[in-house]
């Protein structure tokens, strides 16, 4: 009976330290502000962080019903997010060189902004929230996702409406992946830098275009389907893309 009982105490005090873990995620952060939707924290309660957030929390706002009715995402819990606005102090946090993440097993959103958001940086640091809030989602809904980089960057970029800007800010879109390249995961995006995040968006575009969102929620759910739901091979679905990107139809 004694065994028993110190297995017991044991165990439960296990479930309690990981309860605890859990919940003091956000200790060493101050929660800046809470909105219907998300809690955000940052290191220091500043009047520069407040504001900071303060921009980020109206544009995560604005985008979150259209973000989770396109995905058909439901979720009673807050969204998580932190804002740092010490370059060298995120990157130092994360391990690598970055401006925004999602960490699955948190379940958070980190992100670093700069103190001041003055015009058109202001709008690039809202888009970088809402791409990793798009990640979070997909993610949740399905987390293999993640390990299928040119789908889970790709539908980021373009959901995020990065891709919009991406694309106005180039006049030719001749320097496309090959499908090797798409299926190499991390070397391609590497290697490519913006230029693969570009073309995954195009590529869930092109998807979005000629198949339906429903299409691409059936994707996210059950990736290794994908071409039971797009009716063709993998090489039949690229070279169909590749037709698509040299017609520039889709050019907005």
């Amino acid at each position: 009976m004694k065994k028993i009982s110190i297995v017991m105490i044991s165990f439960i005090l296990l479930i309690l330290l990981s309860i605890s873990a859990c919940s003091n995620k956000n200790t060493d952060l101050v929660l800046i502000q809470e909105t219907e939707h998300g809690l955000f924290y940052s290191p220091s309660s500043g009047e520069d962080e407040k504001e900071v957030v303060k921009i980020l929390a109206e544009s995560f706002e604005l985008n979150y019903p259209r973000i989770t009715n396109m995905f058909k995402y439901e979720n009673n819990n807050k969204v998580v997010i932190h804002v740092y606005a010490d370059k060298e102090e995120f990157v130092e946090m994360i391990g690598r060189e970055t401006e925004g993440t999602y960490v699955s097993k948190e379940n958070i959103i980190k992100v670093y902004t700069p103190p001041h958001l003055i015009g058109g940086i202001q709008e690039e640091y809202s888009f970088q929230l809402i791409h990793e809030f798009v990640h979070a989602v997909i993610q949740q809904i399905n987390p293999s996702v993640a390990g299928v980089k040119w789908l889970d960057e790709g539908i980021a970029e373009y959901a995020s409406k990065q891709l919009d800007e991406g694309i106005k800010s180039r006049s030719t879109f001749n320097d496309y992946p090959t499908l090797e390249q798409l299926e190499s995961g991390s070397v391609y995006f590497d290697e490519a830098g913006s230029t693969a995040y570009l073309y995954s968006g195009i590529l869930i575009q092109y998807i979005v275009d000629e198949y339906g969102i429903d299409a691409l929620n059936n994707i996210i759910r059950t990736p290794n389907n994908i071409e039971v739901i797009m009716n063709a091979s993998t090489e039949t679905i690229y070279e169909r893309w590749v037709k698509y990107l040299e017609g520039k139809e889709w050019l907005r």
